[in-house]
């Protein structure tokens, strides 16, 4: 037996002929309504409902209806008188442009109780369209916030970062490995260039995986994981390379090593480079 979800309102859709609607799926509508019910005891579930009462018309998408959202005292209009209310038909034009303004204003008013003092019609229409503006504009930026991958610029001030992610003690021992690689063509193994992300993150990706183990897919660089397989495989490769071949080919196996290994370095077995 459903009930309605906002503070003071009493209506079981058993004894009453109101509607009743389910909170929305969609988060970012679900958070609104939340918002302007100010149920301070507890938090909705997608399976709690609001009658339709709160609602300024049932083609609204958030209620604005509440006894928090003016001074005067509260009172929910009797479902017949609503119900008969919209089956009257407008007499004129003028009527039509009236009622649409008093919903808009009915509707930006949950929130903010100031707009209930404007008069005129203009002022109330410019007010409407920039209080949309900024809530447009606060989304922009909640999403933007979601969206931010992990990035090697994001963690250089941070020495103690890059140690974590990538096993190198600073940022600046990091660059010069940026460095050192980026004299060399880089031949990526799939036959295709990495272009989404720049070859500071491509190295931060690879050195990544390998002290972190992760996944392809784990990796947070807002890329596709046939992309990082692509970069990682690559650039193993170059450090090998690079590092091992360019530098450390010429160094004596472990073998010959051990058989010329000095007296004084026998307590220390597997010390074979100094």
């Amino acid at each position: 037996m459903p009930y309605c979800f906002a503070p003071g309102c009493n209506h079981v859709s058993r004894r009453e002929i109101c509607r009743f609607f389910r909170f929305p799926a969609n988060e970012t509508i679900f958070n609104k309504w939340n918002v302007l019910c100010r149920r301070k005891d507890r938090d909705p579930t997608r399976e709690d409902r609001l009658c339709s009462c709160h609602f300024a018309d049932e083609r609204d998408v958030v209620p604005s209806i509440f006894a928090h959202n003016s001074n005067k005292r509260f009172e929910f209009l009797d479902p017949e008188k609503r119900k008969s209310s919209r089956t009257k038909k407008k007499t004129s034009a003028e009527e039509d442009v009236t009622a649409e303004q008093e919903t808009l204003v009915q509707g930006v008013s949950a929130n903010h109780p100031t707009l209930c003092q404007l008069n005129g019609s203009s002022d109330v229409v410019t007010t409407a369209v920039n209080y949309f503006l900024q809530e447009n504009q606060k989304l922009k930026e909640v999403f933007a916030k979601g969206e931010r991958r992990l990035s090697f610029k994001n963690i250089q001030t941070d020495d103690l970062l890059v140690f974590q992610y990538t096993g190198l003690p600073t940022a600046a021992h990091f660059l010069v490995l940026v460095e050192l690689i980026s004299r060399f063509e880089i031949n990526y193994v799939m036959g295709w260039k990495v272009e989404t992300i720049n070859i500071h993150d491509q190295l931060l990706c690879t050195l990544m995986k390998l002290r972190l183990n992760l996944q392809y897919f784990d990796l947070r660089f807002k890329i596709n994981s046939t992309t990082v397989q692509n970069i990682f495989i690559t650039f193993r490769k170059v450090l090998h390379d690079i590092l091992f071949k360019g530098m450390m080919d010429v160094i004596p196996s472990r073998e010959k090593n051990t058989f010329f290994l000095p007296t004084c370095f026998v307590p220390f077995p597997n010390n074979f480079c100094f």
